[in-house]
C-alpha cells in the first residue's frame, strides 16, 4: 500500500478472500473494501500513524 492507501501489493490468498482479482485490485483504495464507520477509524488511525514518521 502506498502513502494514500492504493494497494500496490496484494498476494493471491487476499485476493481469493476479497472476490476480485490482482488486475482489479491494483491502484485501487483500501477504503472501496470497508464501510464507511471503519474508514473514519482507519483514516484516523493512518493519519496517526503518518505523523510519527
Amino acid at each position: 500500500m502506498d502513502l494514500e492507501g492504493n494497494f500496490t501489493y496484494m498476494n493471491k490468498s487476499f485476493t481469493q478472500m476479497i472476490g476480485y482479482s490482482l488486475d482489479e485490485m491494483m491502484g485501487k483504495n483500501y477504503a472501496q473494501l470497508m464501510d464507511d464507520e471503519n474508514k473514519r477509524k482507519v483514516l484516523k488511525k493512518y493519519k496517526f500513524l503518518l505523523s510519527k514518521l
